[in-house]
């Protein structure tokens, strides 16, 4: 998390996601303006997908139906995907979940076992990160 890059990345995905000013300081993210937007002691997960060019349409057309369906899962409050502006090859799909419980339902589901097995048409391995908020103003790397 202290690479550049990857904060910069995860800065502008946790504003889209909560609609607020972050403040970054080693791996605590503190964030101001709307806190009901963001909700309390939410679960912020985040996988990192670098496919091949050729295949790009085909991971956003995976990651984009497995998002329609996890959406309906109990505990998911949202779900979206995001394109690198800086290499199209890779995206972001980021979930947030009410409770760590349905968290560990939802990893342990089809779905997630789908997501994560589109890496035949992947560069590298997905990563996978997870982020706990606290009291809705302070987002912290688990």
């Amino acid at each position: 998390m202290t690479q550049g890059g990857t904060v910069f990345v995860l800065k502008i995905i946790i504003k889209a996601i909560c609609n607020q000013t972050i403040c970054w300081r080693n791996d605590e993210i503190t964030l101001h303006g709307p806190l009901e937007i963001l909700g309390k002691n939410m679960i912020i997960a985040t996988v990192k997908l670098k496919g091949r060019g050729e295949k790009r349409r085909e991971i956003i057309q995976t990651i984009s139906g497995l998002g329609d369906q996890v959406r309906k899962i109990k505990g998911c409050s949202d779900v979206n995907s995001y394109q690198d502006i800086n290499d199209q090859d890779v995206f972001y799909h980021v979930e947030k979940w009410q409770t760590q419980k349905d968290l560990d339902e939802y990893l342990s589901s089809k779905l997630f076992a789908a997501l994560l097995g589109i890496r035949t048409i992947l560069v590298e391995k997905p990563t996978v990160e997870f982020m706990k908020t606290e009291n809705s103003t302070t987002v912290e790397k688990i």
